[in-house]
């Protein structure tokens, strides 16, 4: 008996043939090996932690990202009031890896949006990463009028 079933990319296989019962083990063999278990984990955006809090004069992003060895990995926009930071980790080891017994580092591809108040002042910015944190600056802005105001009414 001829068993199929459905690659990683999603076309029609042969897994084998002989008896029945040695069949669905080769298929589930196939099917589960570590090369096409990964495969079918989308490769997805990860997010890393952050801290966001404000002082006085300005707000903070703080934003855990070790393993970056070059600032240029690193995208920062600030749109508005909107920021954002993309970047990607690659995991630099050279071991040969047959398969994990417990994966919990993210690597690959990484984006951060944090929206801040409209109270910002895009022109009083900064950064800088050390120790493994990106920690970027946002001023605030000046309050604008504060306090009442008539608003008279013609008729």
């Amino acid at each position: 008996m001829a068993l199929t079933g459905c690659d990683t990319d999603g076309r029609q296989v042969l897994v084998s043939q002989g008896s029945e019962h040695g069949d669905i083990d080769r298929f589930f063999e196939h099917f589960f090996s570590h090369s096409n278990l990964f495969n079918l984990i989308p490769q997805s955006l990860w997010n890393p932690p952050t801290d966001v809090y404000e002082t006085p004069q300005k707000y903070v992003i703080k934003i855990e990202i070790p393993g970056i060895k070059d600032v240029k990995d690193f995208e920062i926009g600030l749109n508005h009031n909107v920021l954002t930071v993309r970047g990607c980790r690659r995991d630099k080891s050279t071991d040969t890896k047959l398969g994990f017994d417990q994966m919990e580092i993210h690597y690959g591809y990484f984006e951060k949006v944090v929206t801040l108040p409209h109270s910002i002042d895009p022109d009083t910015r900064s950064g800088e990463y050390r120790d493994g944190f990106l920690r970027i600056t946002i001023g605030k802005a000046e309050p604008r009028h504060s306090g009442r105001r008539k608003i008279e009414i013609q008729s």
